[in-house]
């Protein structure tokens, strides 16, 4: 399946253009499945696994893993049909031998790898009448994107980094709070205003006692340091929305 028609068109062609392009032939292939979701690879197809992947060390192999799922049953040309979680679990199992993994692991690992900036969810299809989500539109990318890149193309990423600073999983709260350090760093995202619910929830974190959890060199583990360090930065400029 064809992307869309303009990506065979000679000379670039804009992004936004292709992504609509790409869910609008997604919708026209979901007749028998109406509510399924696609992917697209940003990366070079010709080329392996990329070894940044392995050394991401905010990745555990589970992610890894997910990753390279998604790699391998990207189609030749065209969007790809996303697969369920159903579809995943085989593949993400630790257990050898029939096991499967569970769709809360399956949940963690696809957050994780946004969270990450592997892949941005960029366009969401929905019911005209009702309102409801039909179908989303995934980009795989063969390197982690900037926050400032992923904010341009996943229009809910500060929601995803919001929403996984108070999420039930440990790992997701440790790369949630890694990614609001990423995000203070980014040169392109200084001076720019912090959303309400994102600045009140990592303020929170300030109070919260230190949370024990597995250490990774270069990673905060501790919500409490990272957040002190994430609003005691001399260089940060993210401002309280509410001081104008």
């Amino acid at each position: 399946m064809a992307a869309h028609d303009a990506s065979r068109h000679d000379g670039p062609v804009l992004l936004s253009n292709l992504l609509d392009g790409a869910l609008t032939d997604l919708s026209s292939e979901q007749e028998q499945n109406p509510t399924s979701d696609g992917f697209l690879y940003s990366g070079n197809r010709h080329e392996s696994v990329p070894r940044r992947l392995f050394l991401d060390r905010r990745l555990t192999p589970l992610e890894r893993n997910a990753w390279q799922v998604f790699r391998m049953l990207l189609n030749d040309d065209g969007v790809t049909a996303f697969p369920t979680y159903e579809q995943l679990r085989p593949w993400l199992a630790s257990m050898p031998c029939g096991a499967q993994a569970s769709h809360e692991t399956v949940a963690r690992a696809l957050t994780l790898l946004r969270l990450t900036r592997w892949l941005s969810l960029v366009r969401r299809r929905r019911d005209p009448k009702t309102g409801r989500i039909l179908g989303n539109l995934y980009v795989l990318h063969d390197e982690p994107l900037t926050p400032f890149e992923a904010m341009q193309l996943d229009p809910d990423y500060l929601e995803l980094v919001s929403q996984s600073l108070s999420h039930s999983a440990k790992a997701v709260q440790i790369v949630g709070l890694n990614t609001l350090q990423e995000i203070a760093d980014d040169p392109l995202l200084q001076g720019r205003t912090l959303p309400s619910r994102l600045y009140v929830l990592a303020q929170r974190l300030q109070q919260d006692a230190p949370a024990k959890s597995y250490p990774q060199e270069g990673i905060a583990t501790n919500p409490k340091k990272a957040a002190r360090a994430y609003f005691g930065m001399s260089k940060l400029r993210l401002r309280n929305p509410n001081q104008g």
